[in-house]
């Protein structure tokens, strides 16, 4: 396991540079002379926000540093001058703000300049940026190695409890307990236990890696090459844990929700990974366990917007045919493993097979459950009514039945399929805040876009309800908003801000635009407050 650690990438990457001639040492030196010689006033003129970060520079902060200037290096390879600017920044381990990184940054890369890399000035007149060439080269498979060090996969071993924000998970590794960057720290109280549980359950691979991942026919010729490389590290990943059992580290996000850590296995990845995991600890299916094994069944199959007794009967009709059908089944990878689990659970045998099920537009769901909406409740199938609906469909149905003479509909040859797709867009927008979406695909101040809300309105009132009163809540005062969830954990959602701004560097001569974030207050993210807060429960 930790042979995939960044401790250990760092190892490699100094073995591979000195192996060509560049010396992390001298890398190090380069930067305490750097250091000294502005101290000096050497290089440009001093002023004390750039001096007082220049003396953080220890002999262990240029090590630091050589070794992510070395890193960034051999991740990037050609890339533009800010782009390793960011890069290196985001490894920099001082308590300053990530604006003053980006100087120290920049500062230390021009002046380490022609070591490891050159630096290219754009033409004059090409209004095209600074670019970074490496003089260090490095394999395919080499590269993809250590670009997966920021992608941890499970651990085989026992996993670290949080018994505070800093010290749970992977144990040659210390990290926060909330993703994202330094902005999302904070000493409010966070639901550990709830981490610690989820990092105790137990996985396995399924057979299903054995038979490699099959790229997309309409993936362009870039996504063919990514892929292509990707799958070698994920080739060798899944070898390595083929017979294991291991768990995931799992974080929170800086609304509350969870997610588990790593690339090539992970727990929310797409079909190829979801269909490669089972629970270690396998069971014996009950009755009611293989009801939903044919309902899980029959979702891979297509039936996902059927009855539940309707996909029930759909396995049970097809019940000897069922491997014949995974050719036509929407997620065949999927599929094929519910029906070997119930296979099993048929035969009395225990099974580890994960039943996932989705919900029905969660969002406004949830929405008109807060505003006890019976109406709408029903629509999204919240009172278990015999009726299966559809969101998309009905707002589709609705604004179609009332616009239908809209060129629109005439463009899409009143396909209805293709109808109810283009609806669906501004639907699933519109409650994350959006007014440009609805007002893209049916224009401004026109009949279908009135129509729209309309339809919306008539099936999720209470949803919009909520939307409006929880938007009313924004304080463009603030830069944080903080609520408490049901189980104590807190949402600390800091309102952030893209800025540009100016970085000199008088080591090399330069002045530079910056693209860069700050914790700002401002109105530019008062759509997210709702998305945020109902995404917190979903």
């Amino acid at each position: 396991m930790e042979k995939y650690s960044r401790k250990v990438a760092k190892s490699k990457i100094k073995a591979l540079c000195e192996s060509q001639g560049r010396s992390i040492e001298v890398l190090s030196n380069k930067i305490l002379e750097w250091k000294s010689e502005y101290l000096k006033g050497n290089i440009g003129k001093p002023y004390k926000t750039k001096t007082d970060v220049v003396n953080m520079v220890t002999e262990d902060i240029a090590d630091e540093l050589s070794i992510s200037i070395l890193f960034t290096t051999i991740l990037l390879g050609k890339s533009t001058f800010q782009s390793y600017i960011g890069h290196v920044a985001s490894q920099i381990n001082l308590e300053i703000e990530s604006f003053r990184k980006a100087q120290l940054a920049a500062w230390v890369l021009a002046y380490c300049d022609g070591g490891a890399y050159d630096i290219i000035a754009p033409a004059i007149g090409s209004m095209m940026n600074y670019s970074v060439e490496p003089k260090i080269s490095l394999s395919v498979e080499d590269s993809q190695e250590l670009s997966r060090c920021f992608f941890l996969p499970p651990s085989k071993d026992k996993l670290n409890d949080w018994t505070n924000p800093y010290n749970g998970g992977y144990s040659f590794e210390r990290s926060y307990a909330i993703l994202g960057d330094s902005f999302n720290k904070h000493d409010y109280p966070i639901d550990l236990k709830t981490l610690n549980i989820l990092q105790s359950v137990k996985y396995k691979l399924t057979n299903n890696v054995d038979t490699p991942q099959k790229l997309d026919e309409e993936a362009s010729d870039d996504r063919a090459v990514q892929f292509a490389l990707a799958e070698i590290q994920t080739r060798k990943v899944l070898k390595d844990y083929r017979d294991d059992e291991f768990s995931f580290v799992w974080k929170f996000d800086k609304r509350g929700r969870v997610y588990s850590c790593g690339y090539d296995i992970n727990v929310q990845g797409d079909s190829y990974r979801k269909a490669s995991l089972e629970f270690a600890k396998e069971e014996i299916v009950n009755e009611s366990g293989k009801r939903w094994l044919k309902i899980d069944i029959a979702n891979h199959y297509g039936l996902d917007k059927e009855l539940w007794e309707d996909r029930v009967k759909f396995v049970d009709k097809n019940d000897s045919i069922l491997e014949a059908l995974a050719d036509k089944a929407d997620e065949p990878l999927l599929y094929i493993q519910a029906v070997q689990a119930y296979r099993k659970a048929q035969k009395g045998l225990p099974t580890g097979y994960i039943v996932r099920l989705d919900a029905t537009a969660s969002g406004p769901q949830i929405m008109n459950i807060l505003f006890r909406d019976l109406v709408g409740m029903r629509y999204l199938n919240v009172r278990g009514d015999d009726t299966r609906h559809d969101l998309y469909t009905l707002v589709a149905q609705t604004m179609y039945e009332n616009t239908k003479d809209s060129q629109i509909w005439r463009d899409l040859n009143d396909d209805f399929a293709k109808v109810r797709k283009v609806v669906k867009k501004p639907i699933m927008t519109s409650f994350y805040n959006s007014k440009s979406k609805p007002k893209e695909i049916f224009g401004e101040d026109t009949i279908e876009l009135q129509e729209f809300y309309k339809a919306l309105k008539k099936y999720c009132k209470g949803a919009l309800e909520v939307q409006d009163t929880i938007n009313a809540c924004w304080d463009n005062s603030k830069d944080v908003n903080i609520w408490t969830l049901p189980d104590g954990h807190t949402a600390y959602c800091p309102v952030s801000k893209v800025l540009e701004s100016k970085i000199e560097i008088p080591e090399k001569g330069m002045k530079i635009t910056y693209t860069h974030t700050v914790q700002r207050a401002n109105f530019a993210e008062s759509r997210s407050l709702c998305p945020d807060c109902i995404g917190t429960i979903v």
